[in-house]
């Protein structure tokens, strides 16, 4: 019902927010900063990355342990200690010039990345291997998100959207009659 303003503990833009639990949460953003609080937000600590260049977009973690974030010039990160380390992971068949938008976690070890020039990754080892569906578009993927392990969407710039009903082996993609774009999809159920 009410909301407690916070400092957060960059200057630079934050993106990303992902809680573990009510106490445990993450920031991350521009010039690859990431932080970790273990009190709700109310003193955090910067995490040491990789040196990469550039900004992370999303984190997703699907126990305390297991995370992925995105960013841009084709960075994946994964951590399987909690947070406190991240490895960059290498992505079959992208470029240096990808920007990974949305991470989700759908069930066990499978993940999906959605990013820019129509591609949507998808690993089955928890991150550390990923394949690639890339829709001949320049048009980014903002989003993506399952609703079970077969059924998902990805949706992004000037109308792009996809669904799949075989858990990622097949896109549908289509555009927007109108061009909008979509920074965001959710949906509860089929």
């Amino acid at each position: 019902n009410t909301w407690d303003r916070r400092s957060y503990p960059t200057a630079a833009s934050l993106w990303a927010v992902e809680f573990l639990d009510t106490q445990t949460g993450f920031v991350s953003g521009h010039n690859n900063d990431m932080y970790k609080t273990l009190n709700g937000g109310i003193t955090w600590q910067q995490i040491p990355l990789p040196s990469i260049v550039g900004s992370n977009f999303d984190i997703t973690f699907k126990d305390a342990q297991t995370g992925i974030a995105t960013g841009d010039f084709g960075n994946i990160l994964r951590t399987t200690d909690g947070g406190n380390t991240w490895d960059i992971v290498s992505t079959t068949g992208s470029t240096i010039n990808a920007y990974y938008k949305s991470v989700v976690h759908t069930s066990g070890s499978t993940w999906f990345v959605s990013g820019s020039f129509g591609m949507i990754l998808k690993s089955t080892d928890d991150g550390l291997t990923w394949s690639l569906f890339q829709h001949p578009t320049t048009k980014y993927f903002q989003d993506i998100h399952f609703i079970n392990d077969l059924q998902g969407w990805a949706a992004g710039h000037n109308g792009l959207f996809a669904t799949t009903n075989d858990g990622g082996a097949n896109w549908n993609v289509q555009f927007h009659s109108q061009g909008l774009s979509f920074y965001d999809i959710y949906f509860k159920d089929p």
